[in-house]
């Protein structure tokens, strides 16, 4: 055993925030901690190091720590060779926060810690820093106690789940996945045991009520007079038995105090609210990208993109941090020569930080601005996102992120759209809300282009794919799932190909930029750009090697 926590439990002002009777952690453990956002994930996790104090309870440990703390940073003296190399760190004195973040890991890491706390450790990673990161936790010398919204990450590396539930600490066998199966189990034998209750109290208060009155009926005889019944021997006769019927009602009325009560399971709650089908797209595609090419300061971000956008249809767009994602689809939404939109056709835009939101006015009022529907309907949608009603008049500034970021969902789905480009729409949002996120996603009938590293959303909803890698835009039709199928090792033949295809790419992007330089010799640079063409075309067809000159 590593560290034992009894009786602990944890309150703000007057607000439970959670209580355990009994936390373990052996060795080789990989435990997911869930919750709400607000529910107190951070705060056990800090508990559980020592770092903040709880207010009861008893907490043992047995082994030496590490923690990697959500959007903490680290000392580059502290990270060892191993992990600085394993991890990609550069000596850059501008760090990203993906960076940031891979520093805060290889800090922990290089600890070699036999416990491994982490709370959020994919937070500002791109797609190939999840993808390394969930390597790591999977074969983590010792046991990792890991808080994340990617539910993906905690089905594939975590086997018990810690979940914060209205302030009770409960421990359910498995991973994600299973633990969201057995709490459908758990609603559904809730539900039957209601049921159960319902029918029983309804039949037994019947029957408490056809026993007294059929008692009444057996003293008051109709076929007898008042004065009959009052005849010697006769009251005693029927009273007698309208004693022992009234007897049988008092043991069923007894039975009734006694059954014990079932509270009516709360239904899990759902977004219903049908959004952007009032003028849907005639065209095939919403969007067609035909030669788009984007540059910054000479540097090409995006080389001569070609593509397409189906209507009704989702389209997620995926790739490491920097491959130009938010800046490819910031550019869809200007008027650009290379891209043709649909006619009819309505976006709607979701920032990442939540840029078209005004910080000075409520969330009510933020709606408000840009939506026609009534109040009770824009408080109705409020609500399936989970907005409590205290916080719909709060300015924008007083919310958090995960709050933030549902009242600029809510913006959206009370507008007036037929197309909806997201832009990382989970970051900040718990899993819980992600998952009412994605069915509503689902659901919808309009056209969705979607930023994302969420693989789970992406296995959902996806049904194309726009991988952005040096500048490159491919399209792959499916969704995640699929396309990872089709990374299979590569033969060593077809690898240094790959390459020298990629030093070709690299070779036309610098072309380009040269291009868009005042006074450039457009011929030369033209001759060049369809030999480079040319060479790529026998490259693969097989006709040809690459001359040394390029490599």
């Amino acid at each position: 055993m590593l560290l034992n926590a009894t009786q602990i439990s944890k309150s703000i002002g007057t607000r439970l925030l959670f209580s355990g009777d009994h936390l373990e952690v052996h060795e080789g453990d990989r435990i997911g901690l869930v919750g709400v956002n607000g529910a107190g994930k951070s705060t056990l996790l800090s508990i559980l190091a020592g770092e903040t104090t709880a207010d009861s309870g008893l907490i043992e440990r047995f082994s030496a720590l590490a923690i990697i703390h959500q959007n903490s940073t680290s000392e580059e003296d502290m990270i060892s060779a191993k992990w600085r190399k394993r991890l990609n760190l550069k000596n850059e004195i501008n760090k990203s926060g993906g960076q940031q973040t891979r520093l805060a890991i290889a800090a922990a890491l290089s600890q070699e810690a036999p416990l491994l706390l982490a709370d959020e450790p994919t937070t500002n990673l791109d797609l190939e820093g999840i993808l390394l990161l969930e390597e790591i936790l999977q074969t983590y010398n010792g046991a990792v106690v890991l808080i994340s919204h990617d539910r993906r990450l905690l089905d594939s590396v975590c086997t018990t789940i810690w979940a914060i539930e209205n302030g009770n600490i409960r421990c359910f066998n498995g991973n994600y996945s299973a633990y969201l199966a057995q709490k459908t189990l758990e609603w559904r034998h809730a539900c039957d045991e209601y049921r159960h209750y319902t029918t029983e109290k309804q039949r037994l208060t019947t029957a408490v009520r056809q026993t007294k009155q059929h008692a009444q009926k057996i003293a008051r005889p109709k076929h007898l007079s008042a004065s009959e019944i009052r005849l010697p021997g006769m009251k005693d006769v029927y009273g007698s038995k309208a004693r022992a019927v009234d007897k049988r009602a008092n043991a069923l009325e007894k039975r009734l105090e006694q059954l014990a009560v079932k509270e009516k399971p709360q239904n899990p709650p759902q977004i219903t609210f049908i959004l952007g089908n009032q003028s849907p797209i005639v065209s095939k595609n919403a969007l067609s990208i035909e030669g788009l090419s984007v540059a910054y300061h000479n540097n090409i971000i995006i080389n001569n993109a070609s593509f397409v956008i189906p209507a009704s249809q989702c389209t997620v767009i995926m790739g490491n941090n920097g491959a130009g994602k938010s800046t490819l689809i910031k550019v869809l939404l200007t008027e650009q020569d290379a891209v043709k939109k649909a006619n009819g056709l309505k976006i709607g835009y979701f920032d990442q930080n939540h840029e078209q939101l005004d910080k000075t006015q409520t969330a009510l009022a933020n709606i408000r601005a840009k939506s026609t529907m009534p109040e009770h309907q824009i408080r109705t949608v409020m609500a399936n996102l989970y907005l409590k009603e205290a916080d719909i008049f709060k300015t924008v500034d007083q919310l958090s992120g995960g709050e933030r970021a549902k009242v600029a969902f809510a913006q959206l789905l009370c507008g007036d759209y037929n197309c909806l480009i997201l832009d990382e729409p989970t970051n900040h949002l718990d899993s819980y809300t992600t998952e009412a996120l994605e069915i509503l996603l689902q659901k919808w009938r309009g056209t969705l282009l979607i930023v994302t590293h969420d693989r789970q959303l992406c296995d959902k909803i996806a049904q194309q794919l726009l991988m952005v890698k040096n500048g490159i835009v491919t399209a792959f039709h499916g969704n995640w799932s699929q396309y990872e199928s089709t990374l299979q090792p590569i033969p060593a033949e077809e690898s240094a190909q790959q390459l020298d295809l990629l030093t070709i790419d690299m070779h036309m992007a610098q072309l380009c930029s040269q291009m868009n330089e005042p006074n450039s010799d457009m011929a030369a640079l033209d001759k060049a750009w369809q030999e480079l063409l040319a060479l790529k075309r026998q490259l693969l067809s097989g006709t040809a090697n690459m001359p040394d000159a390029y490599k």
